[in-house]
């Protein structure tokens, strides 16, 4: 038997914890939003709740594709209902996790409540991004253990279906232009946004010439360096003369 006290502090904890996992996932549910109009394409719905609400939709451009227009008049509604209205009879369907919605298609095995051992997959989706959070497209997205991957979409998204119950992974997202990223997969199933860097490259480092700036990549002529350590070694005090043999063309 646990002290008084003890329990005591064991509920006072529960209490706290529960309270703030109702803080967390309550927001997103309960905010409400107002819109009246008449066909309406589902990417301006998902427009108008995101000015509205500052909540962020995850989902592949092409799961909109075929999808009918709906007319709306509702005032003061949660986005929950909202979104129930829009998605009816779209196939299509929507989980709310730490202020992101995620679409995905009812026929999705992965989503299914309760799968088919041929269905034990699990879906896994982010967003890949710039730093001013500009979507990247055609970026590779590998998980290096299962070797299973994807490019993003026009949006920046990608989706990759993985077995359940597979030992941890790690995700490796390449594009032309900008640096690797390898993030720890773990237990998570979506990535809000996995910002780039960008790649450094010796081709754009700038050079300074007798009529402004330019790089490796568009320069059309010689350019011979002097360093200051090349000039010190130099005999003589005159700078032009301690050039002569070092740069071609000049004596």
């Amino acid at each position: 038997m646990l002290p008084p006290n003890v329990r005591i502090v064991m509920k006072w904890t529960a209490y706290v914890v529960l309270t703030a996992i109702l803080h967390v996932c309550t927001p997103a549910l309960s905010q409400r939003v107002s819109i009246h109009a008449r066909g309406l394409s589902l990417e301006q719905v998902i427009v108008e709740i995101r000015t509205q609400t500052g909540l962020e939709f995850l989902y592949q451009s092409s799961l909109l594709e075929g999808t009918h227009v709906v007319s709306l008049d509702v005032q003061d509604m949660s986005v929950q209902d909202v979104l129930n209205i829009c998605l009816k009879g779209q196939g299509l369907g929507f989980n709310i996790r730490s202020g992101t919605v995620i679409l995905f298609r009812e026929s999705d095995p992965s989503r299914k409540e309760h799968p088919s051992p041929a269905d034990t997959v699990k879906l896994l989706m982010g967003r890949v991004v710039d730093p001013r959070r500009l979507p990247i497209a055609s970026a590779s997205v590998l998980l290096l253990r299962s070797r299973a991957g994807a490019q993003t979409d026009r949006s920046g998204v990608f989706t990759i279906h993985i077995k359940q119950g597979v030992p941890e992974d790690s995700l490796l997202i390449t594009c032309i232009g900008w640096q690797e990223r390898r993030i720890a997969v773990n237990d998570r199933a979506s990535f809000r946004q996995i910002v780039m860097a960008p790649a450094e490259n010796p081709l754009d480092q700038a050079m300074v010439v007798a009529y402004g700036t330019t790089s490796d990549r568009f320069r059309t002529g010689a350019i011979s360096t002097v360093t200051a350590a090349d000039i010190a070694k130099s005999p003589t005090s005159n700078v032009l003369e301690s050039l002569a043999g070092r740069v071609p063309g000049l004596y």
